[in-house]
């Protein structure tokens, strides 16, 4: 839902279609800053290592995916 509804509050702010293109491209950054590398490194790194941090800092992960 916040997907679809930030470029609707910019299209009220706002009519430029930069704007609005920009704001929806901010939107993914995040992920694509934090998630992608951090899967990476989760299929590289091998699992007995890997998986205890994940264990005792599920909210250092979750946090880095939600930003």
């Amino acid at each position: 839902m916040l997907l679809s509804a930030t470029p609707l509050v910019a299209l009220t702010l706002t009519r430029d279609p930069l704007a609005i293109t920009t704001v929806t491209a901010v939107q993914y950054l995040p992920w694509l800053l934090f998630c992608v590398p951090l899967g990476t490194l989760a299929d590289r790194v091998d699992r007995m290592v890997l998986a205890p941090h994940g264990e005792h800092h599920p909210g250092l992960w979750a946090s880095a995916c939600w930003l």
